[in-house]
């Protein structure tokens, strides 16, 4: 696999870790996708990439409370700190997946007055 020797050939590259351990995490592949996002996120730790493989890692894995801690971090590095707020408050009230309906919904509101990366 050529993102295996991209690593042999530059093991402190984060950029290359991030991507690896995405595409694990793509193929259903989630605890050597997790592996390698901690491994980026000791040389990068506010990577967006590695916090989101591990949002998902956890979302697949069913491990929920982890999975909405994930979300948060991932959410804090992008700099949707308001984001971060309002999914607080529907854990608050329903769990996760309430905390990730009301972001959807508030992440298409403000869709509609700026341009927000869909996540």
């Amino acid at each position: 696999m050529q993102a295996q020797q991209a690593i042999e050939l530059d093991p402190f590259n984060p950029v290359i870790m991030g991507l690896y351990g995405s595409t694990f995490s793509m193929v259903g592949r989630y605890d050597e996708g997790m592996a390698m996002a901690h491994k980026e996120l000791r040389m990068s730790p506010n990577s967006s990439l590695g916090l989101q493989i591990l949002w998902w890692g956890h979302h697949h894995k069913g491990e929920y409370d982890q999975a909405f801690e994930g979300a948060k971090a991932f959410y804090r590095a992008m700099g949707l700190a308001p984001i971060v707020q309002i999914m607080e408050e529907g854990y608050e009230t329903g769990g996760y997946f309430e905390a990730m309906r009301v972001a959807a919904e508030a992440m298409a509101s403000a869709a509609q007055e700026q341009y927000i990366q869909p996540y």
